[in-house]
């Protein structure tokens, strides 16, 4: 791939990302203090436990621009005063970084090199399904928009393998026929859509 389709691969990423930050501060925007015990689809974690995995992410996808990110261990038991206020502001951050969309073609995790508009889509995979967790910790998300899930229903099944089933995401669910992009995205990644309310 010449530098100039990088470049513009890595561009439409980029616009991946805003998308899902877009969304997700949408549902960060519901949350109250008394939420923060409240349990989500992530199994076995309640709202602050998704919080700072959720600002690990952030923090990773952000420090992605700098051609690598550290394979660093999660951190736990994080507490933050404004956990809400926090997850804004790093995304503000991680939007930042990204505009303008780093011109380089791979991206190093570890030490195994990753094309940088597949990076930046998997930023836009994790931020807007935790975004859809969130708000249906919080009284029930609104679908994640048709056109960010249709983008990264095309991407899914490369940056969702096996080897992530049971680590990264729960076994992927049946898709019901008629199925919206949104629920079709979250069932694949292991969520149980709600029915419309």
């Amino acid at each position: 791939m010449t530098t100039a389709a990088h470049a513009s691969s890595t561009a439409v990423g980029a616009q991946l990302l805003a998308s899902a930050t877009s969304y997700t501060c949408t549902m960060l925007g519901r949350v109250r203090d008394s939420d923060l015990a409240r349990r989500t689809p992530c199994e076995r974690w309640d709202l602050a436990a998704l919080f700072a995995h959720m600002e690990d992410s952030l923090l990773a996808f952000t420090e992605a621009v700098t051609g690598a990110v550290s394979m660093r261990s999660p951190v736990t038991g994080r507490s933050s005063v404004e956990p809400v206020r926090r997850l804004q502001t790093l995304a503000g951050e991680l939007l930042g970084a990204w505009e303008p969309p780093p011109e380089r073609g791979a991206t190093r995790i570890g030490t195994a090199p990753m094309a940088t508009s597949l990076v930046a889509a998997a930023g836009a995979l994790e931020i807007a399904v935790h975004g859809w967790d969130v708000g249906e910790a919080t009284g029930g998300a609104d679908p994640i928009p048709a056109a960010l899930a249709g983008e990264l229903l095309a991407v899914a099944p490369v940056l969702i393998g096996p080897h992530d089933r049971g680590v990264r995401f729960a076994a992927a669910r049946p898709i019901v026929a008629g199925a919206s992009e949104s629920d079709r995205l979250l069932a694949l990644a292991g969520r149980r859509p709600a029915p419309r309310r």
